[in-house]
């Protein structure tokens, strides 16, 4: 087994991976840079299991001792880092954001922030780069195997080392296989859980259990250094957002990084010596209060910037998160660390559990105001109440679709007739057809999924999106269900200058017609091309009236041209291609985002509840037309089962 001792190199590597991550989050480049997170997890296995492994042969590794240490290590940077961002959130969000980070608070505290994301937003998502503790999810992965593995190597510490070492591999084989299977199957799931990472950290922890490389010759090493150190930079420089990940080609950077690690273990390579200079090892001591710092900082940069903060915002932040991570490592890890602050066990225990009860108290408290609206003036809190996003968020796999399993909206008591089709701007069309619905029971079903417009044959190329399979399972579910009227709608003008859109929109089209089903194709609503939230923001700090919000009509209409002019070429006597901008749209002609006192937009796509419901007249108007009425044939009750 190689020797455990402090190697300058490592921290090296630490600088090299948080470099990565910093510049891929301000758009400074490396588009994978998001693998700098993996290097992590693979430093983090080598130095905890080599930790626990020395103080299991001196025999003295207690369980409390280690949980302690790691207490020590993580929870005071990171509750200053909490508390900094409540602070600044009181200031700076809107109530709606500022319930969603006592949400995202409450799971940080609790460990289980990488739950909370995966249930709730995507690393890649654009909503995602405003949420300031979306970071965090990497720490709850670390901090859960922390709470796991210490065990494991408790309960294998009597074994043989070559027999303890081939069950940590074999869990890490079974773990990279779920891995895998994931990222086909569930990738959000599996680029946020434990389950699919814990291979990761236990490729660095069994890295003690190789043999030492003292067979290996120096050009061995320097040439296998070279590899490992062009591995990690090839994989930041060449991946990017729609890379599936993790799975497979997580295997390029952390194989690299546990590489470059065993192969320095021995003597440092040219590459070990410069990862192990003075200012790369600094950046590598300060690359946690890094890690901390600097997505919070950008965060909310982003959130208040009425336009992208671009190269010179990015490096600019990037700045000052340096700033705050030196502070935070010089008078916060440090001191802690070295136990000159809380140096007793019941000290530090008590501390942190009480500074963590009254996290949970300020964000139960953020939550259950809905986040404190009157911190704004009335006016302001009426628009923000009605800064709603839609109930019916239905992100629908396509087993799902298979299996008949649809969600249901309308009178559900009813056997469905309709079928909503497309993607999230899909999804905020169903409020208003779920009351209509209702009105006239009639059932409907969606076919929903972020990202993916309502076409076959089409590429919905976004990490995000359904699988290529997902548009010929629902004209599957629609022809096994008899489903007599179809709902298409999506974010259209985003793919329109695509080869394939305008051939798959008439083949979509023209397979459900041959079916006899009727459609209704809807035409997209305004891009704002801003975030609401920052735009009222923006205007309240500059004094302008924020009814005047909004794009005119006729911007809409030349950003939406393409796509349009496909979609009006449908009409047909089964096709209606129905227009919501008029009913968004106030007398000035302008689409507004805030009207008559409403908020109709959430983000600069996505209309609330309160714009969906102003689509009524148009849905209404549009049934009468298809003659979508129930009828005495149609009233039928959904049997329960054994009826």
């Amino acid at each position: 087994m190689i020797e455990f001792k402090y190697r300058p190199d490592v921290d090296g590597l630490r600088a090299v991976a948080v470099s990565m991550v910093l510049l891929f989050h301000a758009g400074l480049g490396f588009p994978g840079g998001y693998v700098g997170v993996d290097v992590f997890f693979v430093i983090s296995g080598f130095l905890i299991t080599g930790l626990i492994l020395k103080e299991q042969e001196a025999d003295t590794f207690k369980l409390s001792n280690f949980w302690v240490r790691r207490i020590r290590r993580i929870i005071p940077a990171s509750t200053a880092m909490v508390l900094a961002v409540l602070v600044a959130g009181g200031f700076l969000l809107i109530p709606g954001d500022f319930e969603d980070l006592g949400k995202s608070m409450i799971s940080q505290q609790l460990m289980l922030s990488n739950v909370y994301f995966w249930r709730n937003t995507g690393y890649f998502a654009g909503p995602g780069d405003l949420k300031p503790l979306l970071h965090t999810w990497s720490l709850a992965v670390e901090e859960q195997f922390y709470l796991v593995y210490p065990f494991l190597l408790v309960f294998l510490r009597r074994w043989p080392k070559w027999l303890m070492g081939a069950v940590l591999a074999a869990i890490s084989v079974v773990s990279f296989a779920i891995s895998q299977w994931g990222v086909n199957h569930h990738p959000d799931a599996a680029f946020f859980l434990l389950p699919t990472r814990a291979w990761e950290l236990l490729v660095g922890g069994l890295i003690w259990f190789a043999p030492p490389p003292n067979s290996l010759k120096d050009w061995h090493l320097e040439l296998l250094s070279w590899l490992a150190i062009a591995g990690i930079l090839l994989s930041g420089w060449l991946f990017t957002a729609s890379t599936p990940f993790p799975g497979a080609t997580a295997l390029l950077p952390c194989g690299s990084a546990a590489l470059l690690i065993y192969t320095n273990s021995r003597r440092q390579t040219v590459v070990g010596r410069f990862l192990a200079m003075p200012p790369i090892v600094f950046i590598g001591l300060l690359s946690y209060s890094l890690y901390l710092w600097h997505w919070p900082i950008l965060a909310f940069c982003r959130y208040r910037s009425e336009e992208s903060i671009g190269i010179a915002g990015g490096t600019a932040a990037i700045a000052v998160s340096f700033v705050f991570a030196y502070l935070s490592w010089r008078f916060i890890e440090t001191p802690f660390r070295t136990r000159t602050v809380l140096k007793t066990r019941l000290g530090l225990v008590s501390a942190a559990i009480s500074v963590a009860f009254m996290l949970l108290v300020a964000s139960t408290v953020v939550i259950w105001t809905e986040g404190l609206p009157v911190r704004f003036r009335k006016e302001t809190q009426r628009i923000f109440a009605t800064m709603e996003q839609v109930e019916f968020r239905h992100e629908v796999p396509v087993a799902d679709v298979l299996s008949d399993k649809l969600p249901r909206f309308g009178a559900t008591d009813r056997i469905p007739r309709i079928l909503v089709w497309g993607d999230s701007h899909a999804m905020a069309l169903v409020p208003v057809l779920d009351e209509i619905c209702r009105q006239h029971g009639l059932a409907g079903v969606m076919a929903t999924h972020g990202g993916t417009l309502p076409l076959v044959k089409f590429p919905n190329n976004r990490e995000w999106a359904a699988s290529e399979d997902f548009a010929d399972a629902v004209i599957g579910y629609i022809v096994r269900n008899k489903i007599e009227f179809v709902v298409l709608a999506g974010y259209w003008h985003r793919d329109a200058n695509n080869r394939l859109f305008v051939p798959c929109v008439r083949q979509t089209v023209d397979t459900l017609l041959s079916k006899g089903i009727s459609v209704i194709v809807v035409r997209d609503v305004a891009d704002q091309q801003q975030s609401p939230p920052k735009a009222i923001l923006n205007a309240m700090r500059k004094g302008t009236d924020l009814g005047k919000l909004g794009v005119s009509l006729q911007e809409h209409y030349e950003l939406q041209a393409n796509a349009d002019a496909t979609l009006i070429s449908l009409a047909h006597e089964r096709v209606l291609v129905l227009n919501p901008a008029p009913y968004l749209t106030d007398a000035e002609g302008r689409c507004r985002i805030i009207l008559d006192g409403d908020c109709l937009y959430w983000e600069s796509n996505h209309i609330t509840m309160a714009g969906a419901r102003r689509l009524t007249p148009m849905f209404e108007q549009a049934f009468g037309e298809l003659g979508l009425r129930m009828d005495d044939d149609t009233a039928k009750t959904v049997e329960e089962p054994g009826q």
